[in-house]
């Protein structure tokens, strides 16, 4: 039995379910995929490299982390041409700036590090010592969002599925009659 899978992403190739987000960017769980590409997560970043320069996309920034948000710091402050960046949880986005809350793109966080920096905190770190009951009363639904996301805690990723698998199947005869 032989079976063939399509996908329109460049992370499927690689064995990935690919979430993908704004123009360039895209996010898939590399936990499940680590067997297939040597063990480790060098080997599935490295996967997601050839496949990238495959389909002809160029200098890609990568990033690893246990949440989106984690992963997403990672390629935007950590990444070069060709290393990836990783953040290992909400200890490793404690130095980073709260500028980087810009990077996940969503709406409601875009005036939120400006008013963050002003008001004297310049970190993920500090933002995230911050008690959340405070956070919630000066800046609502966007704080609990930068707050949450400073702690490490981001949505699961939901990828798009396949939407139609293609499948070939070929019998073959007995092998003991001769070639096939």
């Amino acid at each position: 039995r032989v079976l063939f899978r399509s996908s329109p992403h460049a992370g499927a190739a690689a064995g990935a379910l690919v979430e993908p987000g704004r123009p360039g960017l895209a996010c898939f769980e590399a936990r499940g995929l680590r067997r297939l590409h040597g063990g480790s997560l060098d080997g599935v970043l490295e996967a997601t490299r050839e496949t990238l320069r495959r389909t002809g996309v160029g200098a890609a920034r990568l990033g690893a982390g246990p949440s989106r948000f984690c992963a997403i710091v990672a390629a935007a402050a950590r990444a070069r041409a060709r290393r990836a960046g990783f953040v290992v949880g909400a200890d490793g986005l404690a130095g980073e700036r709260v500028a980087l809350l810009r990077a996940d793109h969503r709406p409601e966080l875009a005036a939120l590090p400006e008013e963050l920096e002003r008001l004297g905190i310049p970190t993920l770190g500090a933002l995230a010592a911050l008690p959340r009951a405070a956070v919630a009363d000066r800046f609502g639904r966007p704080g609990l969002l930068a707050h949450d996301l400073a702690g490490g805690v981001d949505t699961p990723l939901a990828p798009l599925r396949p939407s139609e698998v293609l499948e070939e199947v070929l019998e073959l005869e007995e092998s003991s009659s001769g070639m096939q």
